[in-house]
């Protein structure tokens, strides 16, 4: 048992390095989702969701930025995060239009129960 869980644990390490060497090259949202997903222990699929309802597009889900924008409200990127949201988050100092930060910015949220600052139909 212990060495099948050294084994897992060993597969896991070698996807994430996966995951994180293909979105340096080109940031995939949907590879940021999944690991922002096992980073913070969240679904990707509902951030997707999320997103999808939010602001992100999948037509969009190869660019490094993703600024789609609500002048009305000030939100901005796939997430829709208004700045004053985007500042209580340990991300506050990278660049909250990049699609990938805004990944691990939300699921960062969803860890620490506030989910519910969403209000899209997928959140």
């Amino acid at each position: 048992v212990a060495q099948q869980l050294v084994h897992e644990r060993a597969a896991w390490h070698a996807e994430r390095g996966r995951l994180v060497r293909i979105i340096r090259q080109r940031p995939d949202f949907v590879v940021s989702l999944q690991l922002a997903g096992i980073a913070y222990g969240q679904d990707w699929r509902a951030l997707e969701r999320c997103a999808l309802s939010e602001g992100y597009r999948r037509a969009e889900r190869y660019q490094r930025h993703n600024a789609r924008t609500n002048d009305a409200s000030g939100s901005l990127g796939p997430f829709q995060f208004l700045r004053s949201t985007w500042l209580t988050t340990p991300f506050a100092r990278l660049d909250w239009s990049r699609q990938d930060v805004q990944a691990h910015a939300a699921a960062w949220m969803w860890r620490a129960g506030r989910r519910g600052e969403w209000m899209g139909r997928g959140c």
